[in-house]
């Protein structure tokens, strides 16, 4: 068996009005209505990721208090493999496209494309909980 491709650079791609949008674990302190809409999306967006699927609701407000939302333009690269890792990142909008290094017969800094991530779609669990390079 093999083992499962890790991320060499994830990139977003035009597929949407939110292109590349994604949030990861900024803070909803934000005056008057703006901070409202921010906790309010933040909560619709924990709900998408089954990683937080067993907390309590109660919960959620704090967790959504330590996101930061950042936008990326298209075919913008997020992370490259071997960087460290220490966040999870999840897909607010838009789409991310999976891509590692090919393999050794092609030019080294070539790139596969092995994946798509979608909105709700998360990945970065193990650099955050372990401090693990990305993949």
């Amino acid at each position: 068996r093999e083992a499962a491709p890790t991320p060499d650079s994830l990139a977003s791609e035009d597929r949407s009005p939110n292109v590349g949008k994604r949030r990861r674990v900024q803070s909803c302190a934000e005056e008057g209505g703006q901070g409202s809409k921010l906790l309010m999306q933040g909560l619709a967006l924990i709900a998408k990721v089954p990683l937080f699927a067993n907390l309590e609701a109660s919960e959620y407000p704090q967790l959504v208090a330590a996101f930061t939302s950042v936008a990326f333009e298209p075919g913008q690269v997020v992370v490259h493999q071997g960087e460290p890792g220490h966040e999870l990142i999840i897909v607010d909008g838009g789409m991310a496209a999976l891509k590692v290094k090919g393999p050794p017969h092609l030019p080294v800094m070539e790139l596969v494309q092995v994946g798509v991530l979608n909105s709700g779609d998360s990945f970065g669990e193990a650099g955050l909980l372990y401090g693990r390079a990305w993949g």
